[in-house]
């Protein structure tokens, strides 16, 4: 009842705050981008009899359109993202929020679907990621609060500043109805940035009737700036979420620790570069023996050809291998390699 009363007065106030934002408004922006590709898929998996299941070709599209409205101290922003993959699409709404700059452009209060603490390499290669891009390798999962809430940044100095977040829906990892309270910390010095931040959740489990459990979410990141057009970074994150949410031994905690290594160089050679190494590792505080890790490594070389538009290769490979008591099973899932177009307006 909670998440419906706050969705809907969140909805009333966006609708409200939009419409007056754009009669009077002094700055209006828009953009939209988009990528097409097509890509033969190795799917690194095995059939019934042991075979390996065959390669296939494949196309993976995505779109998003963003708009921002200013006016005065007061602002609305708005993110649609389409994603289209194996003949199946998908349409979200990322982020739609309106705000007010209380001490432009650093202390200010947002209402809307919010962001808190997003890593560095949410969007390695520019264009946003979607959960659905998991089937080609790419890895886009990160833990972040993206939900509907309220946010607070107040800027401490010029460089620094921390901002502290209430959010209510399905929380981070869309295991039922909760809510969340969360905090984080940013600096920059000179061509370094931090990001330090911690999250804690009580959310419901997948099933009728079942009671409220808890997870929490720890969070550290960096980015360094090689050059004007060079940088690197490296984010970490650990997680604990009550093992019962899962139908998992009640006391226990499932917990996941989540590593990703972004490189990013701009004008190598004809175009720019991108590159990311990432691990997944999922362990059961009942189990010794069990540990699950998946290691993700992409590249996009994107080649500009005019004004916003140019073409991407890529190479998307993510490995997943489980170890038990009886010891270490194969890695196992996609390799992709393929090409395409991608623009922005």
């Amino acid at each position: 009842m909670l998440k419906k009363l706050f969705g809907a007065a969140l909805a009333a106030i966006l609708i409200a705050g939009m419409s007056s934002v754009t009669m009077a408004a002094e700055n209006v922006s828009f953009s939209v981008q988009a990528q097409t590709l097509i890509g033969q898929v190795n799917p690194g998996t095995k059939d019934a009899n042991g075979d390996d299941n065959p390669a296939y070709l494949d196309t993976n599209t995505r779109s998003d359109f963003e708009y921002k409205f200013t006016s005065g101290k007061m602002f609305v922003y708005g993110e649609l993202e389409q994603y289209y993959l194996n003949q199946t699409a998908t349409l979200d709404l990322t982020a739609v929020k309106i705000g007010y700059n209380m001490a432009n452009p650093g202390q200010f209060i947002e209402i809307g679907k919010i962001w808190i603490g997003a890593p560095f390499s949410y969007e390695f290669d520019g264009i946003s990621t979607s959960s659905g891009s998991g089937g080609w390798g790419m890895r886009s999962g990160w833990y972040s609060q993206s939900d509907w809430g309220i946010k607070y940044n107040q800027l401490l100095s010029p460089t620094m500043g921390f901002m502290a977040a209430y959010t209510t829906g399905t929380t981070m990892l869309g295991v039922g109805d909760g809510s969340s309270i969360g905090g984080a910390w940013w600096g920059i010095f000179g061509p370094l940035q931090a990001r330090v931040g911690i999250d804690n959740e009580t959310r419901k489990a997948k099933t009728a009737g079942a009671d409220a459990y808890t997870g929490s979410f720890n969070y550290v990141g960096v980015k360094y700036g090689i050059s004007d057009s060079m940088s690197v970074s490296l984010d970490y994150l650990m997680g604990s979420v009550a093992a019962e949410i899962w139908a998992g031994p009640a006391g226990e905690k499932f917990n996941e620790t989540q590593i990703a290594i972004v490189f990013n160089a701009m004008m190598l050679g004809p175009g720019n570069l991108h590159f990311q190494y990432a691990t997944d590792t999922d362990t059961w505080s009942w189990d010794d023996d069990y540990k699950s890790v998946a290691t993700y490594t992409n590249l996009a070389y994107k080649i500009p050809v005019d004004k916003g538009i140019g073409i991407e290769i890529v190479y998307l490979s993510k490995k997943t291998a489980v170890t038990t008591a009886a010891g270490t099973g194969d890695a196992t899932g996609p390799v992709t390699f393929g090409g395409g177009f991608y623009g922005r307006f």
